[in-house]
């Protein structure tokens, strides 16, 4: 849970009190949500609306690709977002750079960061 308090904090530093943040909030909050729970994609928009499900769901990895198509997927998804959700993105990973969450396996440690 931290990583994604800090994914949201980073979002909330770069954007600060300029603009409307609370898509860019939302999506951090819940990026990894599709890729790590069960909720479905319909809860997750009756509860927060299109925008952020849209948003989201262009943060989430199609891991029904191939691992070396997924990153310009994954770009395509984001560009096709207000630039907001762009700095989700960015902000996962400078969180990322650092010390690896305590829930991270080796592989998964090894693995990052992820082409796809």
């Amino acid at each position: 849970m931290a990583v994604v308090t800090q994914v949201a904090a980073e979002v909330m530093a770069v954007a600060g009190g300029t603009e409307d943040n609370t898509l860019a909030v939302l999506c951090a909050l819940l990026h990894d949500t599709l890729e790590d729970t069960a909720l479905a994609p319909d809860v997750l928009e009756s509860v927060f609306g299109p925008a952020v499900l849209a948003g989201v769901q262009a943060l989430t990895k199609n891991d029904g690709l191939p691992k070396d198509q997924r990153m310009a997927d994954s770009l395509r998804l984001i560009l096709a977002q207000p630039p907001l959700v762009a700095w989700v993105k960015l902000a996962d990973r400078i969180t990322n750079l650092q010390t690896p969450p305590a829930h991270w396996d080796t592989e998964k440690i090894a693995a990052y960061p992820p082409l796809g």
